[in-house]
């Protein structure tokens, strides 16, 4: 497995930590207590987003070549 290493400047952490606490909560159990740290909790959303990142990319590759593999008359598409 390959690791990928995001520096924040201390400076930006707390910030950083907000905004995505902000946007997406930190789920808390049963007692009200959160379930993550907030360094946990960043980590898992930012890993989140890049899964959600590839996914898209793929998806969206996926159409390009299936596209690319229809071929439309042009007598339906028409002239415009």
């Amino acid at each position: 497995m390959a690791n990928i290493t995001i520096n924040i400047p201390n400076a930006h952490v707390a910030r950083v930590l907000a905004a995505v606490k902000g946007l997406f909560p930190i789920p808390l159990d049963e007692n009200g207590d959160p379930t993550h740290t907030n360094a946990e909790w960043g980590k898992k959303i930012i890993e989140d987003y890049l899964r959600s990142i590839v996914k898209r990319y793929e998806q969206r590759d996926a159409m390009d070549v299936a596209k690319a593999a229809v071929s439309v008359p042009d007598e339906v598409v028409g002239d415009e």
